[in-house]
Parts: structure tokens; C-alpha cells; sequence
């Protein structure tokens, strides 16, 4: 997939490099050579099977970009914005940002805990704020959920409302693409007896609650008493033969886990929300699809979507369409909610026409790989 030379009109270009080329680092690579407004630079794996290699043959795919991935941050300094692919935790991921922001670049991470972790992460908050504004940088932590199906989307929702009393989500993401190392990860396919048998912490979930309900309520005005995040739990248990692409579910096993989260004021909860992984069928209690349930003292208000917004799409998208606003944004930790709305729009005219994505298979071939 060559790169094509063709700016925008006001003849900004921003040279990105990508620091992680797991899976979805790999598909943030695919979006950002579509792009008229990025020029792909750079891109660092601390992986040794990947470091010193071709780019075009750690992805599998030829770019038109004779790049070697790094191993070193340093090798990316002269990019203007680092797209961070690496971990879902703060404490992680903090360190490469403050070696980024002392290099000069701009960055942008998909870590969960980086979208909105002033609430439970101050120290580490606010010392990634001081870094950046010491080198008048910008940093962000955004993506597909935290960062803007929990919580920026909602929100949105709420101008046509009077007084918010309420935000209630359930999400649900078909887990049928992913092999079964992967989907044992989550209990799934496991029996009741073996799903209690696991160890609660090697449970794999959402990660992200506390990020967005903490969002939620600080923009809505709310004083939250109490947050607090159960453990993952099977929902359903299949029936019948359930089919994946690698994995088939047999009956009495658990074909959907439930892993929720909630937030009171008081005695009264106002945020619920919910996200189910598994092999949906149309007959379960949660079906495949999102729905928004807003509770308002003049009006509430309900939205579904369906199917879900698939993580392997949504995520490279909110990503890259946010990119420039990251470069333009004042020095220091930024959030989402914290950018007008035209700032969040995708705009079709930095797109590159080539068709549509490949992404049927290489989608496929991604969620396989685990």
C-alpha cells in the first residue's frame, strides 16, 4: 500500500511515527497511509522478532516506505507525533511519553488508563502534564472505549437534555474472529466449573470503567461517591453449537461473559454501564449491538447501534482523525472532551480516495493472531 504525496490544501503534512506494531498498531499503520495530512516516518517495536526488520515485512504488506523498525525511541525524533500502540496501562506506557515529550514530539496513545486518569492517577497525571508543558508538547490518550463510545458520545447526547439523572451503557463485542488461546483469556467455552476454577486476576476484560465514569460525571457536574467495578462473570451459556471462525462453542459452556461497572450519588446509581464479549446469538438477553440509555428530568432518551462499533475499525479511526488536533492542541495532558466537536469530525476530504479498506481480511487475519 504505496503512500501517496498529495496534502492538504494549506500544505500541512504530519510526520508520524507509530511505537508498537502489534495488531492494532499494525491497522493504525494502514489508516495513516491513507492519509493526505500524515506522512509515515518512523515505527518502533521493542520486540527483537521485529526490530531491524523491513516495515513492509513486519506487517505483511507492501507501504511504498523504506523504513526499518527501531528498537529506540531516538530512532523517531525527528517525526512531529508518536502514535503509542503499546499497553493498556498508565503506568506502562508513561515512561515512553515522557521520552517522547523530552525528544519534542507530540503523542498519542491508545492506552485505556491514559484517556482520562486524572481521578485515579493524579501523581502520574500530573507529572506527564508538567513534562509536556516543560517541552511544548501535547499529549492524549484516546480511542474506541474510554475515549469515546463510554463517554465523549454520550455526552453529545446530552445537549438536547435539561438535567442529566442518569447515563445507562451496555456494550457487546463478538468475540467469533479471535483463535482460542485468545477466548480462554475471557472463560470463554470453558464450563461453569472450569470458568470458577480460573484466578479471578487472569481474567481478561474491559479495561477502561473508571477512566470513562469519571469522565462522565466531571463533565456532567457530578460528585461521585462511589465507583466500583465487578468481576468478570458468564452471561449466557450456549445452548446450542455456537460457530467461530477458529472456535466452536459447544452447549452448556459459556458462550458470553459480562463485565460491568457502576457509580452512585448517594444512595442513587447514575451510571451503569456494561460491556458483554462473546458468541451473541439473537435470542440472548444482550444481543449484538450497543444501546444508550440517557435519563433526563424533561426527557430520556434511548439509542441503539447495531451491529456494535467493532474496536478493530473504531479505534484506528478516532485515532488518526484526532491526530491533527493533538498537533494544533496547547502544550501539555489533554483529554478528548476537552476539543470542540468540529475537531472531532472525520474528515473525508484528508482521506486518500483509494476504495474502500481491505478490511475484511486483513481484520480477520489481525483478530486471529491472538
Amino acid at each position: 500500500m504505496e503512500q501517496l504525496s498529495d496534502p492538504p490544501a494549506d500544505g500541512s503534512v504530519h510526520r508520524v511515527a507509530v511505537v508498537g506494531l502489534g495488531k492494532l498498531g499494525q491497522l493504525h499503520v494502514e489508516r495513516l497511509l491513507r492519509r493526505r495530512d500524515t506522512q509515515l516516518v518512523g515505527a518502533v517495536d521493542a520486540d527483537p522478532a521485529k526490530a531491524g526488520r523491513r516495515l513492509d515485512d513486519v506487517i505483511g504488506r507492501e507501504t511504498g516506505l523504506d523504513l526499518e523498525v527501531s528498537d529506540s525511541l531516538e530512532s523517531i525524533r525527528d517525526a512531529d507525533i508518536a502514535l503509542v500502540a503499546t499497553t493498556s496501562r498508565l503506568s506502562d506506557v508513561a515512561p515512553v511519553l515522557e521520552q517522547l515529550a523530552s525528544l519534542g514530539l507530540d503523542a498519542i496513545t491508545i492506552c485505556e488508563e491514559a484517556v482520562y486518569p486524572w481521578r485515579q492517577f493524579p501523581a502520574m497525571s500530573e507529572r506527564l502534564d508538567a513534562v509536556a508543558r516543560e517541552n511544548g508538547v501535547s499529549i492524549l490518550g484516546c480511542g474506541s472505549n474510554p475515549g469515546f463510545l463510554m463517554d465523549v458520545l454520550p455526552l453529545v447526547c446530552t445537549l438536547g437534555l435539561e438535567r442529566v439523572e442518569k447515563v445507562t451503557i451496555h456494550r457487546s463485542l463478538d468475540m467469533r474472529p479471535h483463535r482460542a488461546e485468545r477466548l480462554m483469556r475471557f472463560g470463554l467455552g470453558c464450563t461453569l466449573e472450569e470458568f470458577g476454577a480460573i484466578d479471578p486476576a487472569t481474567l481478561v476484560g474491559h479495561v477502561g470503567f473508571t477512566q470513562s465514569m469519571h469522565c462522565l460525571a466531571d463533565v456532567l457536574g457530578w460528585a461521585l461517591d462511589e465507583t466500583h467495578e465487578a468481576g468478570v462473570r458468564p452471561a449466557v451459556l450456549a445452548a446450542e453449537e455456537r460457530h467461530g471462525a477458529f472456535v466452536t462453542v459447544r452447549p452448556g459452556t459459556v458462550a458470553v461473559i459480562e463485565h460491568c461497572a457502576w457509580a452512585r450519588i448517594g444512595d442513587e446509581k447514575v451510571i451503569d454501564i456494561a460491556m458483554y464479549f462473546g458468541f451473541h446469538d439473537a435470542g440472548d438477553k444482550v444481543g449484538h449491538g450497543d444501546t444508550y440509555e440517557i435519563t433526563a428530568t424533561d426527557q430520556s432518551v434511548s439509542l441503539r447501534v447495531e451491529p456494535s462499533w467493532g474496536p478493530f475499525a473504531t479505534t484506528p479511526s478516532t485515532v488518526v482523525n484526532l491526530l491533527p488536533s493533538v498537533r494544533s492542541g496547547e502544550p501539555g495532558l489533554l483529554s478528548v472532551v476537552d476539543f470542540p466537536v468540529r475537531r472531532l469530525a472525520a474528515r473525508g476530504g484528508d482521506v486518500i480516495d483509494r476504495g474502500p479498506l481491505r478490511a475484511e481480511n486483513h481484520l480477520a487475519s489481525l483478530a486471529g493472531q491472538a
